[in-house]
Formats: structure tokens, sequence, C-alpha cells
């Protein structure tokens, strides 16, 4: 079976949902031989090249990326079109990896060649947000995209909300499926006590705290300046060391200021910044809790990385995270901006052993039954076949 698969942003270092494209695609050719893909993307090599297994193919001008990001991903979409009504015999189901206009150039090009369609729907992708952003312009141009792309044969809702915003737009239930992103349980997993000591010494992790790991880029968006406020304010009996993982895109000067600030109190709080690593799973398993205080996400692949790591989570009450975390059975959960409910949760975790032990078992127990990358994995050729034999 031959799958086009349309993503703007790859290889992984370009984006999130590239990184889950690459885990994903590897789990599926693993478990079915027959299944191969080429990757159209806008964000490579301006040249046709393998990596690993698939071939990618690089698409648009470079030099509009310069001049213009919007002129340039309109270059790419309107390349895909034509890449994918040139090679129709060449390919069996398109799969796009987000709803921008490469899906609607996409959809058009199938219902041209009478190929199924696939759009995984992302983040705020028709949400009441996105309808409200930029000028009367760009809210035109938008709606015709939207109306395009809900003529698609199949939707991936990657989270509950995103499946109710699809059923209220008209579409049928039948061609919406949920598949959650998948975690790489093969770098991702549970180790022993004695190991955790060892990886602690390794990285340098303090070995008599409560260790909490941040990861995500230092932006407000992430709710990073929160997690800050609330360790600032936070009084502990026990040592707490908070490990800070992610790019610089916002606010550097503050950030810094604000860890000094901490750093030099006496409340048995400290925090370290490890910058942008390579090996974030190491430092999962060489924590204790995971705090997320994000405003906005998708599915975030960070919860599905902890939850496979046996971690105890804290998060905030965002659709997304809350599909992930039942407050109080597999983690915590407090309300964006709630610095006084974060610093609550985090004192809660830090001074009871048993429970945090307790909320981690729980999510990794969910972890193993629903996101390990191979469940999806199947999920993902399931619908690639089941289009196929609808079109035959």
């Amino acid at each position: 079976m031959r799958i086009i698969q349309v993503c703007y942003k790859y290889p992984p270092i370009f984006s999130g949902y590239g990184k889950q494209l690459k885990t994903i695609n590897k789990s599926i050719e693993q478990i079915n031989k027959e299944i191969n893909f080429k990757i159209l993307t806008g964000k490579f090599e301006y040249k046709r090249k393998c990596v690993e297994q698939f071939e990618v193919i690089s698409l648009g001008f470079k030099f509009l990326n310069k001049l213009s990001p919007v002129l340039h991903l309109y270059s790419f979409a309107l390349m895909v079109f034509f890449r994918i009504l040139f090679n129709s015999k060449n390919l069996d189901v398109v799969h796009c990896i987000k709803a921008g206009p490469e899906a609607a150039f996409a959809v058009l090009a199938g219902k041209i060649i009478n190929k199924p369609i696939i759009v995984k729907i992302a983040q705020d992708e028709f949400s009441e947000v996105e309808k409200r952003k930029g000028n009367l312009v760009n809210k035109i141009v938008r709606k015709i995209r939207d109306n395009i792309i809900l003529k698609a044969d199949a939707y991936i809702a990657i989270n509950s909300d995103i499946k109710s915003r699809l059923l209220s737009r008209g579409i049928d239930s039948n061609i919406i499926y949920s598949i959650p992103n998948g975690v790489d349980n093969n770098k991702f997993f549970k180790i022993t006590l004695n190991e955790k000591e060892e990886l602690k010494a390794k990285l340098q992790i303090p070995n008599k705290s409560t260790n909490i790991i941040y990861s995500g880029s230092i932006s407000k968006r992430k709710g990073i300046f929160d997690l800050l406020a609330a360790l600032e304010s936070l009084e502990s009996e026990s040592q707490i060391h908070t490990m800070i993982c992610g790019p610089m895109y916002e606010n550097e000067e503050c950030f810094y200021s604000l860890i000094n600030k901490i750093n030099n109190q006496q409340n048995n709080v400290s925090i370290s910044y490890r910058g942008e690593v390579n090996n974030i799973e190491d430092y999962l398993r060489a924590s204790d809790i995971l705090v997320l205080p994000s405003y906005s996400e998708g599915l975030p692949n960070v919860l599905l990385e902890g939850s496979m790591t046996g971690l105890a989570m804290i998060a905030t009450n965002i659709k997304g995270s809350s599909d992930i975390i039942n407050h109080e059975i597999n983690g915590l959960l407090f309300q964006p901006g709630d610095i006084d409910a974060l610093k609550y949760n985090i004192k809660k975790l830090a001074e009871n052993e048993e429970y945090c032990s307790m909320l981690g078992d729980e999510i990794y127990s969910k972890g193993k039954k629903k996101y390990e990358v191979s469940i999806v994995a199947n999920e993902y050729i399931k619908l690639y076949h089941k289009l196929k034999k609808e079109r035959v």
C-alpha cells in the first residue's frame, strides 16, 4: 500500500507533529512491511532524499520562505495539489498531518483523482479561537479553506474536543476516528529505583530531593512563568528540585532573573535550566513529578511520554491534557493560570510519596493500554486498509 503524507514541517526537528509522524511511521512499517510512505514537506532540503526508510520530498520555493512564510506555505500547498494529481497511479491514500491550506489542496486533488484523503486535526484547528484570528481577508480565506477540508473522506481527532468540533460542523461521526498520539515504548519506559539512582547521578540531579520535570518551550503559552511563580512562593519542609528542559522562545531575561531569585531564597526549592536536551527520556525517568501548566494543547506528547515512564503528573485542566489525566485518579489538574492551585498540587505530591507513587502507577497502566506506539500504529493500519478497500 502506498501512502502519501503531507507534513509541512518535517523532519522532526521542525515540529512536534513531525516527531509524532516519524514515531508512528516507524512502528507501522515494522508491523506491516507492505505499507510504504512518501512524505511531502516544505521544510526539508530542497531535493529528494531518503531519511531512514521514508522517502521525503521537499516542495515549495526556498526564496519565498525568506520573502513571506505565508507565500511559501501556499506555494507548498499548490505543489502538493499537482504532486497528488500527477501521481494518482502511484498512491492509494493521502494523509494530511494538519488542516492547513495544504490539506485543502490535497482534498481538491483527491476529489479529481478519486483517492481517499485523511486529515488529522490538531490543537486549535476548526475552533472558535481560530475563526477569530486575522483580518477580514484572512477570515474569508480560512472559511473557504475549511469548507474544502470538510469534504475529506476521514478525520483523525486526537482529543474529545476536536471530535466535538467536527461533529458541530456537520461531519458524520462514522468518518471521525479518535486516534491518540503514540509513544515509542522502546524509548520511554519505567525503570527500577536502583536504575533511577544511577541515572540521577549521571545527570547530576539531586539525590535527596523530590525532582520535578518541565519539558517544553520557554513561552507564556506553555505556562512556564506560572510554574516559576508557584515555585517562588512555595514553602516546603522537604527539598524540591525542578529541572526545566526546552528551547528559549521568549522573555529570556525575565526567565533567568526568576530562576536566580528562587535559587537564592531559603525555601528548600531550587531550579536548574538544562536547555534543549536530546535525551528527554532520561530526564523523565530520573524525575518524580511532571508539570505541564500549558494554556493550549492538542494532545501533549510530554504527558503521553510521562505516562509511559510512570510519572505522577500535574497539568492544566484543558482539552487534550484532561483527555489523558483524570483528576485525583491518575494525576492532578488545575485551572490555567491558577498559581495557588498549582503550588498546592506540587506541595501535595512532594510531601506524600505514597500518593505520588499511586498516581504514577495509575497513569502508567493507562499509557500501556492506550498510548503505546504499536497500538496506535495498528489503528492507522486499519484505517488505511479500510479507505483503500472502499475505493476498489
